[in-house]
């Protein structure tokens, strides 16, 4: 019984709710109670933010708005439905227009799938994005995008980590080596995942068995980390960031406060926007966009490191951030690789001439500078030195072995810890 009251109260309150919100479209139209019908259509606003449109039809004539579920806010919508062609005009709440939406080939009252394009009036911003109709809203939050597990053969001292996406079907293998291997998809559950090259990753019980022709490698799983998703959309910003979350206290504040700090630069940018709103109140829409990913280096049971790659674009201007960490799960705090030296050591000298050797030797690196390389961080085998992230270029990184250091290193470094594992 108390299932079935749980029900009726939720479909109750459904009830409710679309009936409110029902009124809000019908008072848009000029007559606003005759021949009505009323659309509702959900989805993801640049394929990230949930979004929810609430459209009233009356012949040729539509009236309604749109929600952007993170904030809240609602953009009003007006406009015609002629030949399966769909316009509106998108004003914010201060009567200013702000945008355009267009959707060809769309048939109110067939069409389940809204394919829309929205178009900023004032610039070359354009959003594509896909409804779809519904009777009730119902979002499953995002809040993680992917989970990397790493698998180690001990006996043959090497690891792999794949990495698993939960809202789309694909997978991405992260070899020792660095090399990223595209897989296809055999099954979810159990894993099992198969290269361009016929080499199968199968998933037994606590191990990821390895397949190449008829020999097999077992590796052990050793360490998981969640990948989680931070984002946002409002009048101003679409937002979307991601960031490693292990389930360790201590790590988890630390890299909360690393993108906290970043997502304030962020708040206070937007607040020049706003201070400029009532004379440039079409530019600022979705003017600015902050996004970021963390590439995992290492991902061991002592400690974890990588490099958080941020991208800001506030109009026509992009600025690209690179931010490394190496944390210690051990003792609970970060470290740099350089304190993993001895301080008698000018190991930075060492890493100088090593990026300008590399430079002077590789032609793939041809495009960077050796001032470029400045970002440190760990990985199984190798001190990684890279450069900023280019969104034209992508983003260059030296290896020096471990091997070629270890007679700088501190007797307390970090990078013994991972040599020895």
């Amino acid at each position: 019984m108390k299932g079935i009251s749980l029900f009726v109260f939720f479909f109750y309150c459904s009830s409710i709710w679309a009936q409110a919100e029902y009124k809000k479209v019908r008072e848009m139209f000029s007559v606003p109670h005759v021949n009505i019908d009323i659309h509702v259509y959900k989805g993801h606003l640049d394929e990230v933010h949930p979004v929810e449109f609430f459209l009233g039809v009356r012949a040729n004539e539509v009236h309604g708005y749109y929600r952007l579920v993170s904030s809240g806010q609602t953009f009003l919508l007006s406009g015609e439905w002629s030949d399966n062609l769909l316009i509106l005009t998108e004003d914010n709440t201060l009567g200013n227009q702000v945008g355009e939406l267009i959707a060809k080939d769309f048939d109110f009252h067939s069409g389940g799938i809204l394919n829309v394009r929205w178009q900023s009036i004032t610039s070359q911003d354009i959003l594509d994005f896909t409804l779809m109709k519904t009777d009730i809203t119902d979002y499953a939050p995002l809040a993680f995008k992917s989970t990397f597990t790493k698998y180690c053969d001990y006996q043959n001292e090497e690891c792999i980590t794949i990495e698993t996406f939960e809202e789309e079907k694909a997978e991405l293998m992260f070899l020792a080596s660095a090399k990223r291997v595209f897989c296809e998809v055999l099954s979810l559950n159990p894993l099992r995942l198969q290269t361009r090259d016929s080499i199968i990753y199968e998933q037994v019980n606590n191990k990821i068995r390895v397949k190449s022709g008829s020999t097999f490698q077992y590796f052990t799983k050793e360490k998981e980390a969640k990948i989680k998703r931070m984002y946002y959309a409002s009048h101003y910003l679409l937002s979307d960031v991601e960031f490693p979350e292990l389930g360790h206290n201590a790590f988890d504040k630390f890299m909360m406060t690393l993108i906290d700090e970043e997502k304030e630069k962020v708040r206070k940018a937007i607040k020049e926007l706003k201070e400029k709103e009532e004379t440039l109140h079409s530019s600022v829409h979705y003017n600015y966009k902050w996004s970021g990913w963390t590439e995992i280096d290492y991902l061991g049971s002592t400690m974890i490191s990588g490099r958080i790659i941020l991208n800001s674009y506030i109009g026509e201007d992009a600025y690209e951030k690179v931010i490394p960490f190496v944390y210690d799960l051990v003792e609970e705090q970060a470290s740099s690789v350089l304190d993993e030296f001895k301080k008698d050591v000018d190991v930075l000298s060492f890493f100088k001439k090593r990026i300008k050797a590399e430079l002077a030797e590789s032609p793939d690196l041809q495009l960077w500078k050796a001032e470029d390389f400045q970002h440190f961080s760990l990985s199984d085998e190798f001190v990684l030195i890279s450069t900023d992230f280019s969104t034209n270029y992508g983003q260059a990184t030296i290896r020096i072995p471990y091997a070629e250091l270890k007679n700088w290193m501190k007797r307390s470094s970090l990078i013994k810890k991972i040599m020895r594992n």
